[in-house]
This record gives C-alpha cells, structure tokens and sequence, in this order.
C-alpha cells in the first residue's frame, strides 16, 4: 500500500475530537459510552474483533437498524 492511499485528510476539529477521545480515562471512556446509548440510542456493536465484517454495519446499528436510523433523525439526516 503506498503512503498516498493510507494518507486520510480530516478536518481540524475531528482531528481535535479524535485526539480527546484517545486521552480518555476507562471511566470517562465508561460514561461516554452510557451516555451515548441512554441519551442517542448508540451502543458499540457486540463481539468486537471476532465479529464479520458483514455483520459490522447492521449490529452497530442494532440488529433491525433502527438505532442508527433513529441517531440519524435525531442528527437531521438519514430516511425517514
């Protein structure tokens, strides 16, 4: 792979984001993570690694894909 294809360009405030989010402790990381889920329906999809990368996209979503769907509303985006 060349250095070009591997090369991703962010904005400077995902950049920031994304740099925050490294630095969390595991009970900040913890309650981020509740947060999420209680106040936007978003939960990190079951199995981690060791799930298919097909399965990927409809278990992070929820196993019918209203969670996502749902998140996308809340954000003015998405089908409705």
């Amino acid at each position: 792979m060349s250095d070009e294809a591997a090369t991703v360009e962010v904005s400077a405030e995902i950049k920031g984001l994304g740099d925050q989010l490294v630095e969390l402790t595991l009970k900040q990381a913890k309650e981020l993570s509740d947060y999420l889920k209680d106040e936007h329906g978003i939960e990190a999809a079951a199995g981690g690694g060791a799930q298919g990368a097909g399965d990927a996209p409809r278990a992070a979503a929820g196993r019918d894909g209203r969670g996502l769907r749902r998140a996308l509303r809340r954000r003015g985006g998405g089908e409705r």
